[in-house]
C-alpha cells in the first residue's frame, strides 16, 4: 500500500483503505488459517469496488499471477452488494441442515444431512463432540434454555436427548417426522412441528408425550412458542396458521389468508403480534390476541422463507427464495430497506440480540452480517442471484452459527 500510493490520490487512499479494512473483517476467518490467500481474498472481495482501489489489485495480480495463474478463483462478481454488508462467513464443512447456540454463547450445536451431529467450540472453531444415532438426515436441533441438553429430530422419527456437556446421549424417543421445534420458555417442555399434521408437546425430562395438537391438513412447517408460554403458534402446507392454548391443548383459532405454504412464523418479543411468511411470497402481520390481520407486506419476488422480529418488536426482516432481504417497520408495514449480496435463496435470518446486525444465510452457502441500523436508499432486486438452512446470535451478539448445504460459518 505504501509503495503504491503514488498511484491514487489523498481522499482515493482513504477510500481504499477503508474498503480494504472490511474486506479483511470480512475474510479473517479464512486468512487466520490461510494468510498466503490474503491478496487472492481482497481481489475476490474488492474486484468491483472502484477505479483506485482496482488499481491497487491489478498490480498485485499481475505479479502474482506470473508464478500462480490459478490463484485468482473467481471472476468479477455478477452482482453489487449493499453497503450495509458487513461481513461474510463460510467454511469447508459438508451439509449443515440445523444448528442453534447454547445460552452462554460458548457453543454450537448443528445438524447434518449424514445423520450426525456436532457440538463446537464457538471461539476456538473446533468440535468438541460428534453425536451419531441418527438413521436418517436432521431437519431441526436446538439448546435446552439453560443450555444442559440438546434436542434433535429428523425424518428418521427419532427425538434424541443429549447431555450437552459431555456429548452423550440421554435418551430417544419415537416421535414423526419432525421439520421444526421450539423450547418452551422454561424449558419444561419442547413442541415438534410434524410432517404428519400435527404439532407434539413433550416432556422431555420425563420422556412422555404430554399432547398432540390436531387441525392442521398438511404437514407443519414451522412453530413458535409465546414469550410468556401460554401460547403456540404453528404455520403449514396447508396455508394456514393456527394458534393454540398450550395449557387447554386446543386450537384457539386459525388464521386465513396466505395463498400457499405458510413457511415461516414467530411471535413479537412481547407476545401482541405473530408474523408469518409464505410461498405466495408475502408477509402478513397479525394480532396474536384477536387474529386479526394487521398487515400484508408485498416485496419480494420469491418464496418467503424466514422472518425474524428486531429485539424491540419495531422492525422485522424477512429472506427469500428472490435472494433479497427486506427490513420492514412493523407499525406501518411498509418497506425500509433492501439488502442484497446473496447469490442464491435466503433460507434463513436473524436480528443480533442487540438489534443492531443482521444474519442471513442462503442457498449461496454463505453467512452474511448486515448493519440492521443502514439507512441506506431503496435497491433493486432484480439483479441478485437466486445452502444455508438455520442461523443464530449467541446471547451477547458477538457471535453467529448457521448451516448451510456444505457449510457451517459462524
Amino acid at each position: 500500500m505504501v509503495a503504491r500510493k503514488n498511484l491514487i490520490n489523498v481522499e482515493e487512499q482513504s477510500t481504499v483503505l477503508k474498503a480494504f479494512s472490511r474486506a479483511l473483517r470480512r475474510e479473517v476467518h479464512v486468512l487466520s488459517q490461510h494468510p498466503d490467500l490474503l491478496w487472492q481474498q481482497l481481489y475476490n472481495n474488492l474486484q468491483w469496488e472502484g477505479l483506485g482501489i482496482n488499481t491497487i489489485l491489478t498490480v498485485e495480480k499481475n505479479r502474482l499471477t506470473k508464478f500462480d495463474p490459478k490463484i485468482w478463483m473467481h471472476t468479477r462478481s455478477p452482482f453489487s452488494e449493499s453497503k450495509s454488508l458487513l461481513r461474510i462467513l463460510e467454511g469447508p464443512i459438508s451439509w449443515v441442515s440445523s444448528c442453534d447456540w447454547s445460552p452462554d454463547g460458548r457453543w454450537i450445536i448443528t445438524g447434518y444431512s449424514d445423520q450426525n451431529l456436532k457440538i463446537w467450540d464457538a471461539a476456538k472453531g473446533e468440535v468438541l463432540y460428534d453425536l451419531e444415532g441418527h438413521e436418517s438426515d436432521i431437519s431441526t436441533c436446538a439448546f435446552s434454555p439453560d443450555g444442559r441438553r440438546i434436542i434433535s429430530g429428523g425424518s428418521d422419527w427419532f427425538i434424541k436427548v443429549w447431555d450437552a456437556k459431555t456429548g452423550r446421549e440421554l435418551k430417544t424417543l419415537k416421535g414423526g417426522a419432525i421439520s421444526d421445534c421450539a423450547w418452551s420458555p422454561d424449558g419444561h417442555q419442547t413442541v415438534l412441528g410434524c410432517a404428519n399434521n400435527t404439532l407434539e408437546i413433550w416432556d422431555i425430562e420425563a420422556g412422555k408425550l404430554l399432547q398432540t395438537l390436531e387441525g392442521h391438513t398438511l404437514g407443519v412447517k414451522a412453530c413458535d412458542w409465546s414469550s410468556d408460554g401460554r401460547w403456540l403458534v404453528s404455520g403449514s402446507h396447508d396455508k394456514t396458521l393456527k394458534i393454540w392454548d398450550v395449557r387447554l391443548g386446543a386450537e384457539l383459532r386459525t388464521l386465513n389468508g396466505h395463498r400457499d405454504t405458510v413457511s415461516a412464523c414467530a411471535f413479537s418479543p412481547n407476545g401482541d403480534q405473530i408474523v408469518s411468511g409464505s410461498h405466495d411470497k408475502t408477509l402478513k402481520i397479525w394480532d396474536a390476541a384477536s387474529g386479526h390481520e394487521l398487515h400484508t407486506l408485498t416485496g419480494h419476488t420469491g418464496w418467503v422463507e424466514a422472518c425474524a422480529f428486531s429485539p424491540d418488536g419495531r422492525r422485522l426482516v424477512s429472506g427469500s427464495a428472490d435472494k433479497s432481504l427486506i427490513v420492514w417497520d412493523v407499525e406501518t408495514g411498509t418497506q425500509l430497506f433492501v439488502l442484497k449480496g446473496h447469490s442464491s435463496e435466503i433460507t434463513t435470518c436473524a436480528y443480533s440480540p442487540d438489534g443492531n446486525r443482521i444474519i442471513s444465510g442462503s442457498q449461496d452457502m454463505s453467512l452474511k452480517i448486515w448493519d440492521a441500523q443502514f439507512s441506506e436508499k431503496m435497491q433493486s432486486t432484480e439483479d441478485l442471484k437466486s445452502n444455508i438452512s438455520v442461523c443464530a446470535y449467541s446471547p451477547d451478539g458477538s457471535q453467529i452459527a448457521t448451516g448451510t448445504d456444505q457449510t457451517l460459518n459462524f
